[in-house]
């Protein structure tokens, strides 16, 4: 799911686990010297008579031919600009050779490309400038293209040149844009009949902004412990992708033809699962979400990867939202939360204790826990309703809920 940047110091005619490498070259794809003159020279004759079928290239376009004697399966083609100071429109010729090599890559079904740090040799574009425009747009692209690029590399000379990269590579995710969840655009679904507790939408705003999905028009979500499907519906909407909207308590059929009404149902499949023994494929998603749901049946150590992480594909990704206690009366639950849960106290953990619960897998990149910041908004949205349950948990609000829990985030990101 999504797509990584790299960066390596090294010799990009040796990438040998990569489709494509870009070529920096010059208008004539004759060959030259630097970049353009090491992989002509690694790749033989045959790159020579193929590039003047070509006909040459204009600047800031891209075109493709074999890779011949090199390691790799293609080689892009892009002629960068020649610096002038930056009067001449440099920049947008640059973006346009890295944008338009990407998309001949995509074109071609590649996905997985390496590029050289173009126009930053004898071209003399100042390398901290033309580093911050390359990863810039690399970004952009990917994000615009979902699922269409996994990797790209960028295989620079020195040491001096890597370090721009990285410091490019940062900035841009600094100052990447988060696209925010508009909870009003979907008050209309949001109801006394949509609503099993707290507002479920509520806390998947919260989840997406901190850590967005960027799943790609082919990407499958599980929905996992769905309720009335509202949570779903947003997951859909929000990301385009295929969402299979799974719950316990209410049926495929009632969740089905809510689907129907909403518009939305060639986009989520409803399905009515134990989670203890989920009917999928291995490596069937590429994301999964739970929200107010993975408390009831997961709070146990070993649960994440023998009966979810099997379905999920490399690079997945995991938010999970639920109720629990605050960190600061971890293990306290039953003398706490008795008066108002009973017996179910038991499944109310601290953000730490469910760290300790997620564990450790070879397959597991990352995992985070946080108390969330949206617990007085959704609670004060459920409570405000006039449903049985919210009348009971207004009697406990002030003296148990709002001192002693929280809404626990959970972000695992898988390799």
């Amino acid at each position: 799911m999504g797509y990584r940047i790299q960066t390596v110091q090294g010799d990009i005619t040796k990438v040998d686990d990569l489709e494509a490498i870009v070529n920096a070259a010059n208008n004539s794809l004759l060959g030259g010297g630097g970049v353009d003159g090491a992989i002509h020279r690694a790749a033989g004759p045959e790159l020579l008579a193929e590039c003047r079928s070509l006909h040459g290239c204009g600047t800031g376009e891209a075109k493709i031919t074999g890779a011949y004697h090199l390691p790799c399966k293609y080689v892009i083609h892009t002629v960068g600009p020649v610096w002038h100071g930056g009067r001449k429109g440099e920049e947008q010729l640059l973006e346009n050779a890295y944008w338009n090599s990407l998309k001949t890559a995509v074109e071609h079904g590649i996905r997985t490309i390496a590029f050289p740090s173009v126009s930053t040799g004898v071209y003399s574009y100042p390398v901290s400038q033309a580093a911050l425009v390359a990863v810039r747009t690399v970004r952009k692209f990917c994000e615009e293209h979902m699922g269409k690029i996994d990797i790209v590399r960028f295989v620079l000379f020195d040491p001096e040149t890597c370090a721009a990269y990285e410091r490019a590579i940062l900035e841009t995710e600094i100052n990447k844009e988060v696209r925010r969840l508009d909870i009003s655009s979907y008050e209309k679904y949001i109801s006394e009949e949509t609503m099993m507790g707290p507002n479920s939408v509520r806390i998947l705003a919260e989840l997406f902004e901190k850590h967005p999905l960027q799943p790609g028009p082919d990407d499958l979500i599980l929905d996992l412990g769905c309720g009335t499907g509202l949570t779903s519906l947003v997951i859909a909407k929000e990301t385009g992708a295929k969402v299979y909207a799974n719950d316990l308590w209410i049926s495929a059929e009632e969740n089905g033809k809510r689907f129907v009404q909403w518009g939305v149902s060639e986009q989520i499949v409803p399905i009515c699962e134990d989670a203890n023994h989920l009917p999928f494929e291995k490596e069937q998603f590429n994301a999964l979400v739970s929200i107010d749901s993975y408390h009831y049946f997961a709070g146990f150590d070993g649960f994440f990867q023998e009966k979810i992480l099997p379905f999920l594909r490399d690079r997945g990704v995991v938010l999970i939202g639920i109720p629990g206690l605050k960190d600061d009366y971890a293990s306290r639950a039953e003398e706490l939360l008795s008066d108002w849960l009973g017996a179910d106290t038991y499944m109310f953990k601290n953000p730490a204790r469910w760290k300790e619960i997620i564990g450790r897998h070879d397959r597991i990149e990352a995992v985070k826990t946080w108390e969330m910041d949206c617990f007085g908004e959704a609670w004060s949205e459920w409570l405000a309703t006039d449903n049985e349950f919210a009348r009971n948990d207004r009697q406990y609000f002030e003296t148990i809920i709002k001192p002693y829990t929280c809404f626990v985030g959970i972000y695992i990101k898988l390799k």
